[in-house]
């Protein structure tokens, strides 16, 4: 039963699952993430979401210093934005946990009136985009309704 789900999968996705192709050889599976941007997206998407760590140390050292300080302010505010989304996410996830577990309780609902719109720039939010099911297409939108990517950044290239 187990190999003939394999098969089954393997037939309906072929080489490529979930944005991702797979190679396989005789020793191992190789994995390629199947990237939706083109180099210019890809930049200015790495400048915001990484900052400087976007940037070899060559080029870092060839920028100038406003724009090393362009970068870090935008990188900032970025991580700021994507920080209180993922609280945003993160929270209704728990209160959906805990209103499923205790639909009944009060105190759960109390609760997650209370917790609702709560978020914080004291308290960082360490789940991943992977671990919140958030893609790179999802990520660009929500910085293109920050205004820190432009409204036609889907169209750049």
């Amino acid at each position: 039963m187990k190999h003939s789900s394999i098969l089954e999968s393997r037939q309906l996705y072929g080489s490529s699952y979930k944005n991702k192709s797979y190679q396989q050889n005789s020793t191992s599976i190789q994995i390629y993430e199947v990237d939706e941007f083109n180099l210019i997206q890809n930049n200015m998407y790495k400048k915001l979401v990484h900052g400087l760590r976007a940037f070899s140390e060559k080029q870092i050292e060839q920028l100038s210093p406003q724009s090393k300080t362009d970068i870090i302010k935008k990188h900032q505010q970025t991580q700021a934005i994507l920080n209180r989304w993922k609280q945003t996410i993160v929270s209704e996830l728990a209160d959906n946990f805990f209103l499923n577990l205790f639909p009944h309780s009060s105190f759960v609902k109390k609760m997650v009136e209370y917790t609702k719109n709560y978020n914080t720039n004291t308290l960082t939010c360490r789940a991943s985009f992977q671990d919140l099911g958030l893609t790179k297409v999802e990520v660009a939108s929500k910085l293109i309704e920050a205004e820190l990517l432009p409204s036609n950044f889907f169209s750049i290239g």
